[in-house]
């Protein structure tokens, strides 16, 4: 355990991404175990949650590789902001499937913690850097257009 104190440590820049790993193996423990969804309904619950869990790993990779200076274009911002989009959208619908698989089949609620934690917590990672993304577009503007 790091002895700096919980309010005192910064965010690692690569935070999102071990989340969005760690969301990506929980759902995929989940919705796998056939105590929770049986294999007949697989296709419908398990396959497209694992698919939306991909797109939310694509995503924080592509966000991760944005680096550079951006151009008069914005194209480098465009990106970035794009893809924490769909990070913030991917985790909006994996938080809407959990919600319909709970309606139709019973899970434990230590299993549902667990998933439903680690997704808002990357919804909350996210708000931060699209903050922190608007802050950079912002002074870039108002550097360059002096």
């Amino acid at each position: 355990m790091s002895n700096v104190l919980k309010r005192n440590r910064a965010v690692s820049n690569s935070e999102y991404i071990t989340k969005a790993r760690a969301i990506r193996e929980e759902i995929t423990s989940l919705v796998m175990n056939e105590k929770i969804v049986p294999k007949r309904y697989r296709y419908v619950y398990s396959i497209p949650m694992i698919d939306i869990c991909r797109k939310l790993d694509q995503n924080a990779t592509t966000y991760y590789n944005c680096m550079g200076t951006d151009d008069e274009f914005f194209n480098l911002y465009n990106r970035k902001i794009e893809a924490l989009r769909n990070m913030y959208d991917c985790c909006d619908y994996l938080l809407h499937e959990l919600l319909s698989l709970r309606n139709r089949f019973y899970i434990k609620i230590s299993a549902r913690e667990k998933v439903v934690g680690l997704l808002v917590d990357e919804q909350e990672l996210i708000d931060e850097l699209i903050e922190t993304e608007n802050e950079k577009h912002t002074n870039f503007i108002i550097h360059n257009s002096k």
